[in-house]
């Protein structure tokens, strides 16, 4: 796997719009000795939200990472935007909570081929 997680604009759009995820971002990296794909990046993102949700639904940082996910979802403009937001929702759906809270363009990709 590449360690194209720095380079992704997936990733670094929801790096910048949910800077609390960046502890959990780093801490990805180095179990992963820089290898940290962007796939990996997004499960990581997808447990870290979980883990807020547990914390405390109303969270700001919550209703942040799902909008971001929604705006990528919609978005025509980022590379392997799909497969990424495919990754983020397989990586949720075992969650009743964070699928509730999907946004359309996102819900659409639980019945993704």
């Amino acid at each position: 796997m590449s360690a194209d997680a720095l380079r992704s604009p997936v990733v670094s759009k929801i790096r910048e719009t949910v800077p609390e995820f960046e502890d959990s971002f780093q801490t990805a990296l180095a179990e992963e000795d820089g290898e940290l794909g962007s796939f990996q990046a997004m499960s990581a993102f997808a447990t870290w939200l979980i883990q807020r949700m547990q914390a405390g639904p109303d969270v700001p940082e919550v209703d942040r990472s799902f909008y971001v996910v929604e705006q990528i979802a919609s978005s025509e403009d980022y590379p392997m935007g799909r497969a990424l937001v495919t990754e983020f929702v397989e990586a949720v759906g075992h969650s009743s909570k964070a699928i509730s809270r999907l946004g359309s363009a996102s819900r659409a990709y639980l019945s993704s081929p």
